[in-house]
């Protein structure tokens, strides 16, 4: 059991002693009120730190109140969930000893192989038509391509066997001069 204080009380202060011949009856007078100005100081500053603990435990206690109500409701998910899980599971054995009677005749398997038959066959129609389209395009894009040749005669180069060909033509002249004018200058000589 815990022990209550009652805050409010008020607390004796003894006078000071007052040493014989020293201090008159206003300056012990004036102490005293000093005495107890620096307590109603003190009282206040107390009763001002009081409030503010008790804001403090009752904010405490808002915050443990709302940390026991969101477990609630965990526990309540979690008890839902294991619940439902339990529930799942039985459907699920339940299903397991399903037996679904089935009966297979000739005439039933006669229907299966046309109905797979007749699937192939309009595969195999589909694949026929998409060659036939197929071949036209290549027809359609030969033509194109030998119409561009029939009208570009000559050697067809590509831009980089075209830049070497050009490359080594200019050594080749540059060569040419120099030895040629090489030659000459000494045949003048």
């Amino acid at each position: 059991m815990k022990k209550k204080y009652n805050i409010n009380q008020e607390i004796p202060v003894q006078p000071p002693i007052q040493e014989p011949g020293n201090a008159s009856p206003l300056e012990h007078m004036l102490s005293s009120i000093d005495h107890q100005h620096e307590f109603s100081e003190e009282d206040r500053r107390l009763t001002a730190q009081i409030e503010t603990i008790k804001l403090l435990i009752s904010k405490l206690e808002g915050f443990a109140t709302s940390n026991e109500e969101t477990c609630g409701k965990f526990d309540e998910h979690a008890n839902a969930m294991s619940s439902l899980a339990d529930h799942l599971d039985e459907q699920t054995d339940k299903m397991k000893t399903i037996v679904i009677p089935a009966k297979v005749t000739t005439q039933s398997l006669r229907e299966l192989e046309k109905y797979v038959n007749d699937i192939i066959q309009k595969e195999k129609n589909l694949l026929s038509q998409h060659r036939i389209l197929q071949k036209q395009e290549w027809e359609i894009c030969n033509d194109h391509l030998k119409s561009i040749i029939r009208d570009n005669k000559g050697v067809w180069l590509s831009n980089k066997v075209f830049w070497w060909a050009i490359g080594i033509f200019e050594v080749a002249v540059c060569l040419a001069i120099y030895f040629g004018g090489n030659a000459l200058i000494k045949a003048i000589q």
